[in-house]
């Protein structure tokens, strides 16, 4: 069985919520029965227990999301101790057509980890620790979330991370501030982030109100640039070119028939170790990226 923050209104379609709950049952199985938990349940479900907040990104239904999150919660669980908690994250970043919505999807991103932590500063605030994984968009909503708990988050990984290279330095320096550790994972390899972010990201800023930068590339594909400062702190890594890693190298399939690969055991081992505490170690990454 497994644990989500549901920050869905319905499970077809449907806007962001703003008071999420944590739903149980098991995400694995073609049509799951999910249990809704009352927020007393879900307290006592988290008390003194390092919480590890999994968050997908765009183009993800809910029951895609519900199977993909389950299928990292199976891999990070073989690598970490028993008082690591998985928790997925599920919010409405469905596609409607890909190239016309997702420049509004960083609303729902953004709005989506304002929700997430107020939940964890009040419902979920008997946990030990809070961690975070994510995937693509779904790195905007970790570094909202992360950046708006009342203590500092533990650890927070980032993979394939579709904002702007330069989103450590501002407006996530904040984020950087309020988290023990942070890290990434960017492959020069991914053509989501090397064809489609740039020309989402411009339309999202130019006629959809995002605030970032219109003509930057992505973290999850540069890494982050530095111009001014150095985050101590928050340190990633580019993927070697040679393990040609894709947009969907890093977390599970959501398809029934579509098992998990060998790269995406090697994301849950490089993230488990970093959740652990330690460094993060992948004998096949390429150069540090600071």
């Amino acid at each position: 069985m497994s644990l989500y923050v549901n920050l869905r209104y319905g499970a077809v379609g449907g806007g962001l919520r703003t008071d999420p709950y944590l739903i149980e049952g098991d995400g694995r199985v073609a049509r799951p029965a999910m249990t809704s938990l009352t927020a007393a349940q879900a307290a006592a479900r988290v008390a003194g227990r390092t919480v590890v907040f999994t968050v997908h990104g765009f183009n993800v239904s809910y029951d895609s999301g519900l199977r993909s999150l389950a299928r990292i919660e199976d891999l990070l669980a073989a690598h970490l101790p028993s008082n690591f908690l998985m928790v997925g994250v599920l919010w409405p970043g469905d596609f409607i057509i890909p190239a016309i919505n997702y420049p509004g999807e960083w609303r729902d991103a953004v709005d989506g980890g304002k929700a997430l932590a107020r939940f964890a500063n009040t419902t979920l605030s008997g946990a030990a620790d809070f961690c975070f994984l994510s995937h693509s968009l779904g790195g905007r909503l970790v570094l909202e979330a992360a950046a708006g708990l009342e203590r500092q988050a533990a650890r927070v990984c980032l993979t394939a991370a579709a904002t702007d290279d330069d989103c450590l330095e501002s407006p996530y320096d904040a984020t950087v501030a309020n988290s023990r550790a942070l890290t990434y994972l960017a492959s020069k390899k991914d053509m989501v982030l090397k064809l489609a972010y740039p020309i989402g990201d411009w339309a999202g800023d130019v006629f959809l109100g995002d605030k970032d930068d219109a003509l930057r590339g992505a973290l999850g594909r540069h890494g982050a640039q530095w111009p001014r400062t150095h985050q101590p702190k928050a340190w990633g890594f580019k993927v070697d070119e040679a393990l040609d890693f894709g947009h969907g190298s890093y977390f599970p399939p959501s398809k029934p028939a579509d098992q998990p690969k060998a790269s995406h055991d090697q994301v849950a081992r490089f993230a488990a170790a970093f959740l652990r505490g330690g460094s993060p170690v992948w004998p096949r990454l390429g150069p540090y990226m600071g």
